[in-house]
């Protein structure tokens, strides 16, 4: 409320706002949700393939067979694929988790080459997929999950290795690449200890996937 004094200067006493109920708990609430959101990523992605898939397949959809190598998405596809899985074992075989941060090679190029190879690979198979309404959903997937993963990890790393982290992030993108400044140390115990295979092994069972869905919609 306003007063004004004798001399004529008006003095405004200061308002009380309420505080902000539930605040911190607010944050805390959306911190561990995100928390969640970042660790159960894969099952959700999982998750969002299959209803797709399953979808498609009632529809009757067919897809490009990875075996058909005059089909331009086939060659498209198995292309991607195959950068994706180099950019990631080259990745695997140069991270040791927790321990150093990784600047050579592909981190070289930029913070986060084992997301880079997955979406490369990802978008291989959205190429034999070849629908768009299904790619759509499994794109928005994607942008919901891996940004926000990203950020969390990064984070990770910044209370880890502070002042080196805070130099080699300036200096690097995040996601979109540049040319690798060396090829780096690479170790295929360490390929094998952060279990890349398993992307070999994904990929892998998803081709026989496309293969055995094309047998049975062909009957």
């Amino acid at each position: 409320m306003a007063s004004v004094t004798k001399s004529g200067v008006s003095t405004r006493k200061p308002s009380r706002t309420a505080p902000v109920q539930g605040g911190p708990k607010a944050q805390e609430a959306l911190e561990k949700l995100r928390n969640v959101w970042v660790r159960k990523r894969v099952t959700l992605m999982l998750v969002a393939a299959l209803a797709v898939g399953a979808i498609l397949f009632l529809q009757g959809h067919q897809l490009h067979s990875p075996l058909h190598f005059q089909d331009p998405m086939t060659i498209g596809g198995l292309s991607l694929i195959g950068v994706g899985l180099l950019i990631r074992s080259w990745a695997a075989s140069i991270l040791n988790k927790s321990r150093t941060l990784a600047t050579e090679g592909p981190y070289s190029a930029c913070r986060n080459p084992l997301y880079l190879g997955s979406f490369l690979m990802l978008l291989g198979f959205f190429l034999m997929i070849d629908n768009v309404w299904a790619i759509s959903v499994l794109l928005t997937v994607i942008f919901l999950t891996y940004p926000p993963t990203i950020v969390y990890e990064e984070a990770r790393m910044a209370n880890s290795f502070g002042e080196v982290w805070t130099t080699y992030s300036a200096e690097v993108g995040r996601i979109l690449p540049r040319f690798p400044r060396s090829k780096g140390p690479i170790s295929i115990s360490l390929w094998f200890r952060n279990g890349e295979y398993n992307a070999v092994l994904a990929c892998l069972i998803g081709l026989v996937g496309i293969e055995a869905w094309r047998a049975v919609l062909s009957r």
